[in-house]
């Protein structure tokens, strides 16, 4: 069903409010919310690689880790979309910490 002709947010429940910083639409049902501005675009084949920069973000407190300083993953449990699947997925579990593994590799190299 396409969206051209039809409200597919309202017959999903959904309600939008305006965006703070930027001209878009948030939808208030949502848990965490990023308002960005678009820096660049790569050309990539048939493909566009969409580069921006975070304005400002949007979060319920229950998506916030215990410190309220950022947001927590597992809490959010955040659904993707991923186009060439054409498929919705959930993120896995941790696999490493940031730098942590790269360290590690370079320092078990020969």
């Amino acid at each position: 069903m396409s969206g051209r002709d039809h409200d597919k947010l309202a017959d999903a429940g959904l309600t939008v409010e305006h965006a703070s910083v930027v001209a878009a639409p948030i939808i208030s049902e949502f848990p965490y919310a990023l308002e960005c501005r678009v820096s660049h675009v790569v050309e990539i084949g048939a493909y566009r690689l969409v580069v921006g920069e975070v304005l400002e973000s949007h979060a319920d407190e229950n998506v916030l880790n215990a410190e309220g300083t950022g947001v927590d993953i597992e809490a959010l449990d955040p659904l993707v979309y991923i186009a060439g699947a054409r498929e919705y997925r959930s993120l896995g579990g941790k696999v490493a910490d940031a730098f942590e593994a790269g360290r590690e590799l370079t320092q078990n190299r020969p």
